[in-house]
C-alpha cells in the first residue's frame, strides 16, 4: 500500500546523468561529439542538397540515400543538443514529455534508417541481378511509396511505446544513467508491472532487425550468386564495387545497434561507460560516416562536390574580370562594383597549403589574445598601467587578424576572389586604423617602462585610471588607390603625410624614451639591478621590434620596391597582420612574471585542492592507492640544469620548428610531384607523418616544462602520452622494415619491383604497420592503468615513458614487464633482424654486380635508409639498455638519450632525404628558385 502511496503516472522531469564513471571527462569527451555532430550535419545537408539541385542525381539510388541522410539529420539532431547541454552546461534534467519526444524520435527513426538501408539493398539487388528493368521497376513513385510505408513502418511501431510509458507508474529515483532517454533506461525507472512494456518493446526489435536483416542478407546473396556468374573478374569486380558503399552504411549501423540493444538485456557485466560511450557513438557515427563514405565511393558525388568547391576559381573570375571592363568603358563609371583579391601572386599552385599554417597562426593569435584579455580582467592583481596597455594592445590585435584573415583563407580555399567596393574600404579602414592605433599604444607603452624605470615614485600618480583612458582613446590604403584611373596625387600624398607622421613621430619618441631608459639603466649602482631593469623591458622591445620592421616593408616596397617579386611583397605583407598578433601574447606570456604565473594558476588550479581539515598524509596516500584516476606525476626536465631551462627551450623549439617544416615540406612535395607517387617515396611520406606523430607527442610537455615550468602531469594524460610515444615509435620501426624490403627488391629484383610493390599493397603494408602499432601498445597502457602507484611520483624525463613510469609502481609488475619486453621483441627485435637479413641479401646482390660503378650506384640508394635506420635504433638500443643495466649512470644520460631518440630522428631524417635523394633535392631547389627558372623558361 505504500508502495502505490507514493506512486505518481508521470513524474515532472527526470535527470541524466550523461556517462556515468567519466563525469570528469565528460567536458572533453564533448569536443570530439560536437566535431563528429557538425561533420554529420553539414555532411548529410551537402548530400542533400546536392541531389536536389542536380537533374542527373533524380535516380532512385540517390533518392534513397536522400531519405537516409534526412533520416541521419533527425537522429543525430534528436540527442547530440540535449548531449552537449549535459557535457557542457550539465543541464541535466529534461521533463517527462520532452523525454519520451526524445524517445519517440530516437526509436522511430532507428526504425526508418532499418528500413532504409532494406530498401537500398533491394535497389542494389535489382540494379545488378536486372539491370534492363531497373528503371521500370523502381519508378518515382515507387521509391516515394517505399519512402513513406518505411516512414509510417517507423511511426506505427513506436507510437504505442511511448503510449505505454505513460501509463507507468513511476516512484523511485528519477535518475536516468544514460545521456539520452531510451527505452530500456526509461523503462528501468517503472515500480508497477512492465511487462507488456518489455515484451512489447522486445517484439518490435525482433520485427524490425530479423525483417530488414533477413531481407538484406537474401538481397546480398542473390546479388553475389549473380556477379559470381558473370565472366570477367573486372565485371565482378565493378558489379561488386556498386554495393561497397552500401555495405560499410550497413555494418556502421547494426553493429553498435545490436551491441546496445543486446548489453541493456543481457550484458549486465559490461561496465556502465562502456555501454553508454557505444549507445552515443551508434547514433553520432552513421550519421557522420554515411556521407563520408557515399561521397568518396561513388564517383558522381564525388565529382559534383569537387565542383561544387572549385566552380568559382574558373568561369566566375573570367567573367566578373569581363564585367568590370564593361563597366569601365562607360564615361559615368566612378566606382567598381567589386575587386578580385589574387591572394599571392606566383604562388596560386600552393594557395591551399599556404592556407594551414596561416590558419594555425591565427588560431594561436586569437586565443592567445583572448586568454590575455580573460586573465587580465580576472585577475585583480593585474590590474595596473602596463596590463592595460597590453589588454588594448591584445584587443587591436583581435582586430588587426580578423579584419584580413578569413578573407585570405577564403581566397586559398575557396577561390573566393571577389570583394565588394564597400567592403573593401570597409577593410582597408580597420587595417590602417587598427595599425595606427597599435603604433600609438606600443609608444604609451614606451611612455610607461620610462616613467617606471626613471621616475618610479610618480608612476602611480602620473598613470592614473583616467590618464590611461586618455592615452588608450589617443592611440593598405595604396593597393587600392592604384587600380583607380584618375589622378590619386593627392591619394599618395596623403597616404605617406599619415605614415610619415604616425610611424615618424612614434618611433622617434619610441627612441627617445629608450635612450633615457638606457642612460638610467647604465647608471644603476649594481649589474644585477640594471639587467632587471632591463629585462622589464624586453617583453616591449620584442613587439616594437616584430610590429615595425615589416610593416615599414610593405610601406615602401609597395612605393618604390618595383624589383622585389610580388608574391614575397604579399607574404610580408600577410605575415605583418599575423605575425604580432600571434607573437604578442606568448612573448608577453613568456617573458612577464605575473601573467605567467595567473596562465599557470588558470590551466592547474584543479590539481591545487586544498587538503580537508582533519585528513591526514597517510589517508591521501592510501586514496591514491585506491584511486589512481587522482594521481600525478612530476616531470623532471634535464636533471642538472635547472636555471638553464628556459634557455634551452629555444633551441628546442627551434628543433621542433625544423622538424615540423623538414617532414611537412616532404610530404606536400611527394603529394603534389606525380613523379615521386612510387613505393619509396610511399614509404618515405608515412615515415614523415610517424616523426610528426612521435615528435609531437612529446612537444606540449617539453615546451611547457621548459617555458612554463609546469612539471605536474595527470595519471590519464601521461599514460596517453606514453601511448602515443610507443605506438609512433612501433609504427616507424615497421616503417623501416617495409623501406628496407623496398630496396631489397628494387635491387635484388629490379624487374618486378613495379609489379610487386603495387600501390594496393603499400596501402596495405602501411594499413598494417598502423595496426600493429596500436594493437601491440594498447594492452601495456591498459595494464599500467591499473597499478597503484604508492611511492615518490617523480619522473625521469620530460615526459612520460613505460620503463619510467613502472619504476614508480609498488605492485607486482612482471606482467608489466614481461608484456613491455615482449612487445620490443615482437616489433624492435623483429624488426631490425628482418632490417639485418634485407640488408645480407642487398649486400650479396651488390657484390654479384660486374661494374663497380654499378654496385657504388646500387649501395648509394640505400645511404638514406641506412641512416635513418642508425639514427633510430642507436639512441633507442642505448635507451633500453641504460634504463635496464644503466642504473649506475648519472640521469642525465638517461634524460639526454631518451630526448636524442624522439628529437633527432625525426629532425635528421628529412635533411638527410633532402640531401641524398636526387629526386627531392631538384624539386626543393626548383621550389625555392622558381621565379627564375620560370623567366629562364
Amino acid at each position: 500500500m505504500a508502495l502505490n502511496s507514493t506512486a505518481f503516472s508521470q513524474p515532472p522531469s527526470f535527470l541524466l546523468t550523461g556517462i556515468p564513471g567519466l563525469e570528469k571527462e565528460q567536458f572533453w569527451i564533448a569536443f570530439p561529439f560536437c566535431i563528429m555532430y557538425g561533420i554529420a550535419v553539414l555532411g548529410n545537408i551537402t548530400l542533400l542538397l546536392l541531389i536536389k539541385t542536380d537533374s542527373s542525381l533524380h535516380q532512385p539510388m540517390y533518392l534513397f540515400l536522400a531519405m537516409l541522410a534526412f533520416t541521419d539529420l533527425v537522429l543525430s539532431t534528436s540527442t547530440l543538443p540535449k548531449m552537449l547541454g549535459i557535457f557542457w552546461l550539465r543541464s541535466r534534467e529534461i521533463g517527462f514529455l520532452s523525454c519520451l519526444a526524445q524517445l519517440f524520435f530516437i526509436h522511430a527513426f532507428s526504425t526508418v534508417e532499418s528500413g532504409v538501408l532494406m530498401a537500398m539493398a533491394l535497389d542494389r539487388y535489382i540494379a545488378i541481378c536486372y539491370p534492363l528493368r531497373y528503371f521500370s521497376i523502381f519508378s518515382v513513385s515507387v521509391v516515394v511509396a517505399l519512402g513513406s510505408l518505411v516512414l509510417v513502418r517507423g511511426v506505427l511501431l513506436v507510437v504505442p511505446v511511448c503510449l505505454l510509458l505513460r501509463r507507468v507508474p513511476f516512484c523511485h529515483h528519477h535518475v536516468i544513467s544514460h545521456s539520452y532517454c531510451e527505452h530500456m533506461a526509461v523503462l528501468k525507472l517503472a515500480c508497477g508491472d512492465t511487462r507488456v512494456n518489455a515484451i512489447y518493446g522486445l517484439f518490435v526489435a525482433f520485427i524490425v532487425a530479423a525483417s530488414d536483416v533477413t531481407l538484406i542478407c537474401v538481397s546480398y546473396t542473390m546479388i553475389l550468386r549473380v556477379v559470381m556468374r558473370l565472366p570477367s573478374t573486372e565485371a565482378q569486380l565493378k558489379a561488386l564495387t556498386t554495393c561497397a558503399s552500401h555495405v560499410c552504411v550497413i555494418l556502421a549501423f547494426y553493429v553498435p545497434a545490436f551491441f546496445t540493444f543486446l548489453t541493456h538485456r543481457i550484458g549486465h557485466s559490461i561496465p556502465a561507460h562502456i555501454h553508454i560511450l557505444v549507445a552515443n557513438l551508434y547514433l553520432l557515427v552513421p550519421p557522420m560516416l554515411n556521407p563520408i563514405i557515399y561521397g568518396v565511393r561513388t564517383k558522381k558525388l564525388r565529382d559534383k562536390v569537387v565542383l561544387l568547391f572549385q566552380w568559382k576559381g574558373s568561369v566566375p573570375v573570367a567573367s566578373l574580370l569581363a564585367l568590370q571592363q564593361c563597366l569601365m568603358s562607360y564615361p559615368n563609371y566612378s566606382r567598381p562594383l567589386s575587386f578580385l583579391l589574387t591572394g599571392i601572386p606566383g604562388l596560386e599552385d600552393v594557395h591551399f597549403w599556404i592556407a594551414f599554417p596561416f590558419c594555425a597562426m591565427y588560431v594561436v593569435a586569437v586565443l592567445g589574445n583572448i586568454a590575455l584579455l580573460l586573465v587580465i580582467r580576472a585577475n585583480p592583481s593585474l590590474h595596473l598601467p602596463m596590463f592595460y596597455f597590453l589588454s588594448m594592445l591584445a584587443a587591436i590585435d583581435l582586430g588587426l587578424t580578423t579584419a584580413t584573415i578569413p578573407k585570405l583563407l577564403s581566397i586559398f580555399w575557396f577561390h573566393s576572389h571577389e570583394i565588394v567596393f564597400e567592403g573593401c574600404v570597409l577593410q582597408m579602414f580597420f587595417i590602417h586604423t587598427c595599425s595606427i592605433v597599435e603604433s600609438g599604444l606600443l609608444l604609451t607603452m614606451a611612455f610607461d617602462r620610462y616613467l617606471a624605470i626613471c621616475k618610479p615614485l610618480y608612476y602611480s600618480a602620473i598613470l592614473t585610471g583616467p590618464t590611461i583612458a586618455k592615452l588608450g582613446l589617443a592611440a593598405l590604403h595604396m593597393s587600392v588607390v592604384k587600380l583607380a584611373c584618375g589622378d590619386t596625387r593627392p591619394n599618395s600624398i596623403y597616404g605617406i603625410t599619415i605614415a610619415t607622421l604616425v610611424a615618424g613621430s612614434d618611433t622617434t619618441l619610441i627612441a627617445v624614451s629608450y635612450m633615457l631608459i638606457l642612460r638610467e639603466v647604465i647608471g644603476a649602482s649594481s649589474t644585477q639591478s640594471r639587467m632587471k631593469s632591463f629585462n622589464t623591458c624586453g617583453s616591449h622591445i620584442g613587439v616594437i621590434l616584430l610590429f615595425y620592421i615589416p610593416r615599414l616593408f610593405s610601406f615602401y616596397t609597395q612605393r618604390w620596391g618595383r624589383r622585389i617579386p610580388a608574391h614575397i611583397h604579399i607574404l610580408m605583407a600577410d605575415l605583418y597582420v599575423l605575425v604580432p598578433p600571434m607573437l604578442n601574447p606568448l612573448i608577453y606570456g613568456l617573458k612577464t612574471k605575473l601573467l605567467r604565473e595567473q596562465v599557470l594558476n588558470l590551466l592547474w588550479k584543479k590539481r591545487m585542492q586544498p587538503i580537508p581539515p582533519g585528513s591526514s598524509v597517510l589517508e591521501m596516500s592510501s586514496s591514491n592507492r585506491t584511486e589512481p584516476s587522482a594521481l600525478t606525476f612530476t616531470l623532471t626536465g634535464i636533471p642538472g640544469l635547472p636555471m638553464s631551462s628556459s634557455w634551452i627551450a629555444l633551441p628546442l623549439c627551434c628543433l621542433y620548428l625544423l622538424m615540423l617544416l623538414g617532414n611537412c615540406t616532404l610530404l606536400w612535395m611527394i603529394k603534389t610531384d606525380h613523379s615521386l607517387h612510387t613505393p619509396m617515396y610511399y614509404f618515405l611520406s608515412m615515415l614523415a607523418m610517424a616523426d610528426l606523430g612521435l615528435s609531437l607527442s612529446t612537444l606540449p610537455t617539453m615546451l611547457a616544462i621548459f617555458w612554463f615550468e609546469s612539471t605536474s602531469l595527470r595519471l590519464e594524460t601521461c599514460i596517453v602520452q606514453m601511448y602515443f610515444i610507443h605506438s609512433f615509435s612501433a609504427i616507424e620501426s615497421g616503417v623501416l622494415v617495409a623501406m628496407a624490403f623496398d630496396r631489397f627488391i628494387a635491387i635484388c629484383h629490379p624487374l618486378h619491383y613495379a609489379s610487386v610493390l603495387s600501390s594496393s599493397l603499400v596501402l596495405k603494408a602501411g594499413g598494417v604497420i598502423f595496426m600493429r602499432g596500436i594493437c601491440v601498445v594498447l594492452p601495456v597502457a591498459v595494464l599500467i592503468k591499473k597499478m597503484p602507484f604508492c611511492r615518490s611520483h617523480v619522473l625521469s624525463h620530460s615526459f612520460c615513458l613505460h620503463q619510467d613510469m613502472l619504476r614508480l609502481v609498488c605492485g607486482d609488475v612482471k606482467v608489466n614487464s614481461l608484456y613491455g619486453l615482449t612487445a620490443v621483441i615482437l616489433t624492435k627485435g623483429l624488426d631490425s633482424l628482418t632490417i639485418f637479413l634485407s640488408y645480407t641479401m642487398i649486400i650479396r646482390a651488390i657484390l654479384n654486380i660486374v661494374s663497380r660503378g654499378a654496385r657504388a650506384k646500387a649501395f648509394n640508394t640505400c645511404i638514406s635508409h641506412l641512416t635513418a635506420i642508425l639514427f633510430f635504433y642507436i639512441p633507442l638500443i642505448g635507451l633500453s639498455i641504460t634504463h635496464r643495466f644503466g642504473k649506475h649512470l648519472p640521469p642525465l644520460t638517461h634524460t639526454l638519450l631518451a630526448d636524442a631518440y624522439l628529437l633527432v630522428p625525426p629532425v635528421l631524417n628529412p635533411l638527410v632525404y633532402s640531401w641524398k635523394t636526387k629526386q627531392i633535392r631538384r624539386r626543393i631547389l626548383l621550389l625555392l628558385c622558381w621565379r627564375r627558372t620560370q623567366q629562364q623558361v
